[in-house]
């Protein structure tokens, strides 16, 4: 992920830790359950409890790019669940830059699998990465249990 030096990138959501919380339960609320059992996920998910943010580079379909803060939902072994202010297409390419336990990035590339619109301007976008991550190498999680949701 290439940025100019102090690149930040661009924060389409300016949420409290409150309305983060409300938007957290809301769509937790709503959500459904997976239709079939080949939906249903196999591995570990660890749900983000706080509204860190994350950088993501987004490579749009027309050529451009973008650098976005986003809000982490969620995190597997196979991908990343985030909130985002904007509509994101599917198949879109993308750099995730996610802190390990030492503090340091790791940059984690993938595709946009899904981004469907929650409210207002609020967006869920699930990004599945090229290659699986380890867990255990960004959180403080206890032996891989298929199907268990796990706090961090």
């Amino acid at each position: 992920m290439r940025s100019q030096p102090g690149e930040r990138g661009i924060e389409t959501l300016r949420i409290s830790q409150d309305e983060w919380r409300g938007l957290m339960a809301r769509m937790e609320n709503n959500s459904t359950p997976a239709r079939t059992p080949q939906d249903r996920r196999t591995g570990m998910r660890a749900r983000a409890r706080c509204s860190a943010d994350i950088l993501v580079e987004l490579h749009h379909p027309g050529g451009t790019r973008s650098f976005y803060r986003v809000l982490a939902r969620n995190i597997s072994a196979h991908g990343l669940g985030f909130v985002h202010g904007r509509f994101v297409h599917k198949g879109s390419l993308v750099m995730v830059a996610l802190a390990n336990r030492q503090k340091k990035a790791v940059l984690i590339s993938g595709r946009v699998a899904h981004c469907r619109h929650i409210e207002g301007k609020v967006h869920e976008v699930g990004v599945a990465f090229d290659e699986p991550v380890s867990l255990a190498d960004f959180l403080a999680v206890p032996p891989e249990h298929p199907g268990r949701k796990l706090a961090s």
